[in-house]
């Protein structure tokens, strides 16, 4: 029965996804994968946090159909490959769930089919003993003979004679066509396999367990204390540090901000970012470090503990004070899609910083602060999904009072969709070109209003182009409303 259902989902693959874009055959197939791991196993709901994953299924699926967005491309994908992990195993993370099933997929171990047919499990292993052995020596001798043909030109010629005839044995395939069918044979897998294996899991437990020596004789008295004096002088240390920096950003443009002359917004944000990212994986890698264990226990940890908490909240100011400085950058120069990354990347930083904060202050272990953020980053992609960020960026853009400071050439990189929109609003582009040119200083390609009109057509004239070429499979609510709307428009000219 599961190797029809195998052979099924292989040529269900094939007759969807093949030559075609991702549209409603994703959402079809990913539909009927979770239809099957249900099926698998029994039919069972798991609870209240499955309606979370659900969520993010449904989420996703409707903000590929709606949006065709490459947000939703990607959340469709990883939801759907944790969800399907999840039927397996609901008492695991969402982490653990996203690693365990892309493990599995390649898991060569089992049978390539569900069930054995023609071969016994003996077999099995002679195969994969040989495999193992012959892999990595046949890797070598195709890396180093390639290394010495385009190093040595009389070898290149002796061996032309042995790679053609080579070629010659291999039957005529399109190779494409090949990887395009391994790709969807590790997708299936995923749920398909008989035995579903967890290769790396959290621990159980969210809290930090007293470890308690029961040999006495390799026992130091005075590690624990070591390592709290050590620890209480990094944490104090870096606490005056970081409230230095926050004291100066605070006084520098927290409450009003003079942009100097000269003054570089982009180098402001991108030193800012990477300053905190640096701050939070310290915060995280000590935490995670001098917590792990007794000093949580420790009698006089107080004072240490306080500081801890301190630390983690300085980096919370941090994280306000490079929220501002991604504020002052798209108040200036408008909205993007690295923008806008910045901001989603700063509310998974204040989460991680409120699980630390939690993390201190009940004694909880590292595993806590994963699977919670695993939960969040899932959620976030699933809502971010039901938003169309590339409208929000052309209409914040064209409304923007510095018509100057505009990237007028990211308009043409957005998603088509946002292309009738465009056309409407012209006369705005013009304008920021306009003004774009008597800066003292270019930094957009586009020279003038006719150039960018005529970089739009192509671009438009090639998506309705591949449009054309689409039948059913990549059908989508975006790129049909789209494809009338500019179509029309050309009818008009």
């Amino acid at each position: 029965m599961r190797n029809a259902i195998f052979f099924a989902f292989c040529l269900l693959f094939h007759g969807l996804f093949w030559q075609q874009e991702l549209g409603i055959n994703a959402v079809i197939f990913a539909f009927l994968l979770q239809l099957f791991a249900k099926w698998d196993t029994g039919f069972t709901f798991h609870g209240p946090v499955e309606f979370l994953y659900l969520f993010g299924f449904l989420a996703s699926s409707f903000g590929l159909i709606y949006y065709h967005s490459i947000i939703a491309h990607i959340a469709l994908v990883l939801v759907n490959l944790v969800y399907l992990s999840y039927h397996y195993g609901p008492k695991y993370s969402p982490l653990e769930h996203a690693f365990n099933a892309a493990l599995r997929a390649f898991q060569f171990r089992q049978a390539l089919l569900a069930e054995p047919v023609m071969y016994s499990k003996v077999t099995r292993q002679k195969v994969w003993s040989y495999l193992s052995i012959s892999l990595l020596p046949i890797i070598l001798f195709g890396v180093f003979t390639a290394l010495f043909r385009a190093g040595n030109p009389v070898f290149k010629e002796w061996s032309q004679g042995f790679i053609d005839a080579l070629v010659n044995m291999l039957p005529d395939y399109d190779l494409a066509w090949l990887f395009f069918m391994i790709l969807g044979v590790l997708i299936i897998k995923i749920p398909l396999l008989k035995k579903k294996v967890f290769y790396w899991l959290l621990p159980e437990s969210n809290f930090v367990i007293r470890k308690l020596k029961k040999s006495y004789s390799y026992f130091k008295p005075l590690a624990l204390k070591r390592e709290y004096r050590m620890a209480w002088m990094i944490f104090a240390s870096l606490n005056i540090l970081i409230l230095i920096v926050n004291i100066i950003d605070v006084n520098s443009f927290w409450f009003g901000f003079n942009m100097p002359a000269h003054f570089s917004l982009k180098e402001f944000l991108h030193e800012g970012v990477w300053a905190l990212f640096v701050s939070l994986l310290l915060a995280m890698v000590l935490s995670f470090y001098f917590f792990r264990a007794n000093l949580n226990f420790y009698p006089r940890n107080k004072i240490f503990l306080g500081l801890a908490k301190l630390w983690v909240l300085q980096n919370g100011v941090l994280t306000i004070s490079v929220a501002l400085r991604s504020y002052y950058y798209i108040d200036f120069h408008g909205l993007a899609n690295g923008r806008i990354i910045v901001l989603a990347m700063l509310s998974l930083v204040l989460v991680a910083l409120i699980l630390l904060f939690i993390k201190l202050q009940s004694a909880r272990n590292a595993a806590f602060t994963i699977r919670w953020m695993g939960l969040y980053l899932g959620l976030l992609l699933s809502v971010c999904s039901l938003i169309n960020w590339d409208m929000i960026t052309l209409r914040y853009n064209l409304e923007h009072g510095r018509i100057n400071e505009i990237d007028v050439d990211n308009y043409l990189y957005l998603n088509p969709r946002t292309y009738p929109y465009l056309l409407e609003n012209l006369d705005r582009v013009a304008l920021q070109i306009e003004a774009h040119n008597t800066n003292a200083e270019r930094w957009i390609s586009t020279q003038s209003m006719a150039e960018f009109e005529a970089n739009l057509e192509k671009r438009m004239t090639r998506f309705l182009e591949n449009e054309a070429k689409q039948t059913w499979q990549s059908w989508n609510f975006a790129d049909q409303k789209t494809r009338a709307q500019l179509m029309e428009y050309q009818k008009r000219d």
